[in-house]
Formats: structure tokens, sequence, C-alpha cells
């Protein structure tokens, strides 16, 4: 750790400055959920972003089978646009049609308008964030950002699962 000389006055913070066109409703994780149709005890599982096959989707789908296999309640949401290739989501459709039962994912392959997003974020308890290059990190921030204003929900919904 590296203490520098600098008079506190002299240093301003500057969030991110990407994606700050989200709208801040502060909707409540009961409105949210009832909204996307996922049940109130759900653990639900967020991925946010565009589709796209480095970002381990796969992975994240094979992880919540064997998720649900211990907790029934584990719901996997995917939420976003495929980036380049459609087959790809077909794919993952596919995939998770075989792996997971109908009531335990929730796939959203579409763009999601701005005054959606933090539904989505509300409803989750944890979101997954495949980062390759910190240079594709917009994303990061946006997950940071909406997840840290849940976090006393997220830790208490930790004790539960």
């Amino acid at each position: 750790m590296f203490t520098f000389q600098i008079s506190p006055d002299k240093v301003a913070v500057i969030s991110h400055g990407i994606n700050n066109r989200i709208p801040r409703r502060d909707v409540s994780q009961k409105e949210a959920r009832e909204k996307l149709n996922i049940e109130l005890t759900a653990h639900a599982i967020l991925f946010f972003g565009q589709v796209d096959e480095y970002k381990g989707i796969e992975t994240l789908i094979d992880a919540a089978s064997l998720l649900v296999k211990e907790n029934p309640a584990v719901v996997l949401i995917i939420a976003g646009k495929p980036k380049r290739h459609l087959h790809y989501a077909v794919q993952l459709k596919s995939k998770a049609e075989k792996m997971l039962p109908e009531n335990n994912v929730l796939f959203r392959l579409q763009f999601v308008p701005v005054d959606e997003v933090e539904l989505y974020f509300a409803a989750q308890i944890v979101s997954f964030c495949h980062i390759e290059e910190f240079i594709r990190a917009g994303l990061y921030f946006l997950h940071t950002d909406l997840a840290c204003r849940l976090s006393q929900r997220m830790s208490a919904a930790f004790t539960r699962i």
C-alpha cells in the first residue's frame, strides 16, 4: 500500500462514465421478480450483457444445472442481445432446455431497453460477469454499480443458499 502526500481536498473521485444512463428507481426485488415472473423464493443467478461465445455462458449453464440438483430454487437468468451469431443463442437455449427444468431458466435473448435493466439486477442475488480482457469491462462497471446497491440483499440471500 502506498501513502501519498496529497491533501484530500485536492482529490476528486470520478465514476466510470460508461452505462451511466441506466435509470435508478430503486426497484425492489419483489417488484422485479413479479414483473419477470420469477418466484420470490428463487435464488436467481444473472448473466446480463451481449451474448457471445467468449463469455462462458455455456459453462454457466453447466454450473446452474449442478446447482439446481442441489437446490431446486436456483433460477438462471440470461438476458441480452446475441452479439454476432444468432445460432450461438439457439445453441445456448437448446443446451439449457436439455440440462435445466423449464422453471429454472429465463431467457431474454434480445436487446434489453434501458428502462428495464434495473429489473434484472434487482431480481438477482448474484450476477455472472466473465471478463476476458479489461478493455471489455464496461459491463463489469454496470454489474458492480447496480449490484453493489443491492449488496445487503445479496449477502442475506447467500446465507440461505
